[in-house]
């Protein structure tokens, strides 16, 4: 496959400390170069909209709740060079345009055991809907498997350097069409 995408991102958060609110997202230009499946697209892709409420336990503890609203509003009606431009996710960081409703309620617990340390645990499940990848197929909607995804991080952070490491594991259910 030869192909590249170019992303603008279009980012807003604001919070206190306690609550943060986020809205995400990136106008993306993607263009898939294989032979014979060339395509492009230029479209604003899924908005995602995130909430969170964090709760100090002690001085070394705090408990974070949180809830990812993905907002249909990428273009999910493709033609066929639309449908072409489309590249695997592990090659590049968006790989659907106008998916559906996404709802993911998520926890985390951090604990600060030294000045400059903090471990994270933390988990959240996905939720989705069914929704339409093309606009000229019949019959062809997709429903993407639920996801269980859990991480382990942790964040050594000085005055002038830091250093942070993550292990993350996503389970991911079946697809349905």
């Amino acid at each position: 496959n030869t192909g590249r995408q170019f992303l603008l991102p279009v980012n807003i958060w604001m919070g206190n400390g306690k609550y943060s609110m986020g809205i995400y997202g990136n106008y993306a230009f993607s263009k898939d170069g294989t032979k014979n499946y060339e395509g492009s697209q230029h479209s604003l892709t899924d908005i995602t909209l995130d909430l969170k409420r964090k709760i100090e336990l002690n001085a070394r503890e705090e408990m974070e709740y949180s809830l990812n609203i993905k907002l249909p509003t990428g273009k999910n009606a493709l033609g066929n060079a639309g449908r072409n431009s489309r590249m695997s996710d592990d090659l590049v960081e968006v790989d659907e345009y106008g998916k559906t409703w996404e709802i993911s309620p998520g926890v985390s617990y951090s604990w600060r055991p030294f000045k400059y340390d903090k471990w994270t645990v933390g988990t959240n499940f996905v939720f989705s809907d069914y929704y339409d990848p093309t606009s000229d197929i019949d019959n062809d909607k997709v429903k993407s498997g639920r996801e269980w995804r859990k991480y382990i991080k942790y964040i050594h952070a000085e005055e002038k350097w830091q250093f942070v490491g993550e292990i993350n594991n996503t389970s991911y259910n079946r697809t349905f069409s």
